[in-house]
């Protein structure tokens, strides 16, 4: 078995602005092993200096019901970096493990999931960052599946 990344960019440019999409798995991809989603491009720039909900990102895979994904991305700092900067554990800087202001205050690493023979995954992306802000905030939303496949 070997593994790809499947790569999806879900632009957002509205206040409050619901995205519902799909991305559609090529034949050969026998499951989905993890997810990263992350924040970038913002037109307006939100206030870093405090944590703030830009969104919930929602996963539904096509074949299981029931199986589904769910995170909220945030703009902003996180106070525990300020704390734990230098600090290592055994896989590396311990502040891998928590946001950046700059990437977009989500977990950086791969969120491990198990979701075996899918081939469409249904999402959808609510904004909450340009609601807070009262303006339209165009971003990018990215999404990105790491697969198995024969």
């Amino acid at each position: 078995m070997q593994g790809n990344i499947i790569a999806v960019n879900i632009p957002i440019s509205r206040k409050g602005e619901l995205n519902f999409f799909q991305v559609n798995l090529p034949d050969d991809v026998k499951g989905i092993t993890g997810i990263v989603a992350e924040l970038r491009g913002f037109n307006a720039t939100p206030d870093l200096s405090t944590r703030t909900l830009a969104g919930t990102l929602k996963l539904q895979a096509e074949q299981n019901a029931g199986i589904c994904y769910s995170c909220q991305l945030y703009t902003g700092r996180n106070a525990i970096e300020d704390v734990i900067s230098g600090f290592t554990y055994a896989g590396g800087n311990i502040t891998d493990l928590y946001p950046s202001v700059y990437s977009g205050s989500t977990f950086r690493g791969i969120q491990p999931v198990k979701i075996p023979n899918s081939y469409v995954v249904f999402g959808c992306f609510e904004d909450n960052i340009g609601r807070q802000m009262n303006q339209d905030v165009a971003y990018n939303v990215g999404l990105h599946l790491y697969t198995v496949w024969n």
